[in-house]
Order: structure tokens, then C-alpha cells, then sequence
């Protein structure tokens, strides 16, 4: 929540670097961005739940509520941060587009870098 009116995301970036907080290694990988590891943890969810992501069956609020327990934060949390929601839908939307929205019945389709969510001219 964001009771001190910083965004998750901010205050999670401010933890790597500040040496009297909480173990921040436990929680992110020092050597990737948080927008990498959120979007490396949406694509290892959505690939980890295909076949249901195929039928529809996933949420953003799935997908959030994951990212939240990566992070050690609430849902409440997550779903309050604009940042933090725009990287989710983001990542979200590009496996869509990458994924021709579920049609593709192969899951690689998820870790294909190759996509941008536009098209090229």
C-alpha cells in the first residue's frame, strides 16, 4: 500500500541499494532489473500454466498475486502500484500478441524475444 506515497516499485529499488534494509538479495536478483524479474516471473507463470492460459482460465489477478508472493509484498500492494501493474499487463500483452491469444499450442511461444506487441513497417 502506498502509505508512504512511494510506489512499490520504487521502494524495492531503493531496498537493493540501501545497506540497513531487509535482505533485498532474498528477495531480487541484484544482477536483473525488477522489470526484468517481473516480467521473467509473468512468462515462467503463464508458461507453467499453458494449457489454462490456453482456455482463458488465468487472471491478472493470478499473475499478481504471484508477482506479490516474489516479492514479499500484499496483492493490495501490487494492484496499488501503477508501475508495478503496467509491467505485468505489458508482459501479459506481448505473450498475448507473441502467443497469437492462446492459439499457439506450443508454450515456447511465451520466451520468444522476438516480439515487440507492433507490428513492423
Amino acid at each position: 500500500i502506498m502509505a508512504t506515497g512511494v510506489p512499490v516499485i520504487a521502494l524495492l529499488l531503493a531496498l537493493t541499494t540501501t545497506q540497513n534494509a531487509v535482505d533485498a538479495s532474498s528477495v531480487l536478483d541484484t544482477d536483473a532489473s525488477l522489470e526484468e524479474q517481473v516480467r521473467a516471473r509473468v512468462r515462467g507463470f503463464v508458461s507453467d500454466k499453458f494449457e489454462e492460459y490456453r482456455r482463458s482460465s488465468l487472471t491478472h489477478r493470478m499473475m499478481k498475486q504471484d508477482v506479490a508472493a516474489m516479492l514479499s509484498i500484499s496483492y493490495a500492494e501490487v494492484k496499488a502500484d501503477r508501475e508495478l501493474c503496467a509491467v505485468i499487463e505489458d508482459e501479459v500483452e506481448e505473450i498475448a500478441v507473441s502467443c497469437g491469444e492462446g492459439r499457439n499450442k506450443d508454450k515456447s511461444c511465451i520466451d520468444s524475444r522476438n516480439y515487440s506487441g507492433k507490428e513492423e513497417l
